[in-house]
């Protein structure tokens, strides 16, 4: 049922309707508490390279909620995405990004910058993974948002970005 993965030195299920039929017999709030104790596993075992594992934390914390602390899911897919965008997947960082957003915009208290940084940042890479038009559309929240929170400096690069993504579309 289960087989080594040397890629992230542990295991993982032989394959995905093994994993599917595992995960029909466990209780939704079971399953929240084993995601919840795999993410205390990996920040422990990995404490010292986080960053090689971080689209992993991602999932689970994500997955654990509400165990786990939104904010700290939020700060994993964001920073998975930014992992992903250094190592060129693009794709991959689009779906960690939108994580992100999507986990960020169910907190309560949040702050439009916040919001503002993670848009940018989902934009930056749908425009990379040559999405153009949603590219321009995240770039416009984005803009909206540090409009929002009074930060120029993301306003200007979410304008310059928007007006990137918009010829790259039109190409």
């Amino acid at each position: 049922l289960v087989i080594p993965d040397p890629q992230h030195l542990g295991w993982r299920f032989a394959h995905a309707l093994v994993h599917d039929a595992v995960s029909a017999g466990v209780a939704e709030g079971r399953t929240r508490e084993l995601h919840h104790r795999i993410a205390e596993a990996i920040e422990s075992h990995h404490r010292n390279d986080l960053d090689s594992h971080a689209g992993e934390l991602a999932r689970h914390l994500a997955a654990a909620l509400p165990l786990s602390e939104r904010e700290a899911a939020v700060r994993w897919a964001s920073r998975a995405g930014d992992v992903a965008f250094e190592r060129l997947a693009f794709d991959e960082a689009v779906a960690h990004h939108e994580r992100a957003v999507q986990l960020y915009d169910r907190v309560v208290a949040r702050e439009p910058g916040r919001a503002g940084q993670l848009a940018y940042a989902m934009a930056r890479s749908l425009e990379f993974a040559g999405q153009g038009r949603r590219a321009f559309e995240a770039f416009a929240r984005a803009a909206e948002l540090a409009g929002g929170a009074g930060d120029v400096a993301l306003l200007a690069d979410a304008a310059l970005g928007g007006v990137a993504a918009t010829w790259s579309a039109l190409l």
